[in-house]
């Protein structure tokens, strides 16, 4: 099935990097992301998005989009903002073809306990929906991306803590998990939308993503052959 893949410039510049440990000489006001709707497979108006280590300039073209350049998975999201001062320019799109087993798998838990110990499925062919989705060990998925709706603010949080992860694989930095809670309420306050939220609904919000996003590996440690797939 030809499927419309669409690339967009992704907006950071809100964001106060000089703030952010380890990232304060982050200038880059742009990051490349694309998407591609899941609707033609399962009828849902939700997309699926990837996020890149191309930054402003950089981004001009299809060509640049490669395994190797992913800050981390697809994840399920609603259509990015495309309207206003922080909207998402997009700069390219193409058809690629793509068939249901192409879809990377996603993984779900309804205990929310990223372990061994909690209740673990799968989905499968494009079938992100809950009652769709299949029992298995948390060893099998651990490394996919899970079943949670993305919006453009919980794409900038993941964006910023895989750039931490990134620095404290790498011995640049140490965080504990309050620090990567602060550092979710600067991200997220720095989106005008959420300026109707007080810190402690926000710093609740966050509290629930950082988990998911700290347990998944870094992109690149993940092997190409099980990227997006069950083992």
């Amino acid at each position: 099935m030809l499927i419309k893949k669409e690339i967009f410039k992704f907006p950071l510049f809100n964001i106060p990097f000089c703030k952010i440990k380890s990232l304060e000489s982050f200038e880059h006001k742009y990051i490349c992301c694309s998407t591609v709707s899941i609707k033609p497979f399962i009828n849902l108006e939700q997309y699926l998005v990837q996020i890149y280590t191309i930054f402003d300039n950089e981004i001009k073209e299809s060509q640049s989009l490669s395994e190797e350049k992913t800050l981390f998975g697809g994840v399920i999201a609603e259509g990015l903002t495309i309207r206003g001062n922080s909207k998402c320019i997009k700069i390219d799109e193409f058809n690629i073809e793509i068939v249901k087993d192409d879809l990377p798998n996603l993984k779900y838990s309804p205990t929310n306990i990223y372990s061994n110990n909690g209740q673990w499925f799968y989905t499968e062919n494009g079938n992100y929906q809950i009652l769709s989705s299949k029992k298995i060990q948390y060893e099998k998925v651990k490394h996919l991306e899970g079943l949670e709706i993305y919006g453009d603010n919980i794409l900038r949080l993941r964006t910023v803590v895989e750039l931490l992860k990134m620095n404290v694989d790498l011995g640049k930095i140490k965080l504990t998990f309050e620090e990567y809670v602060n550092i979710g309420l600067i991200v997220l306050k720095s989106d005008p939308k959420m300026s109707m939220f007080d810190d402690d609904t926000i710093i609740d919000g966050v509290t629930n993503w950082i988990p998911s996003m700290l347990a998944m590996p870094l992109y690149s440690k993940i092997p190409i052959e099980i990227r997006g797939k069950i083992v």
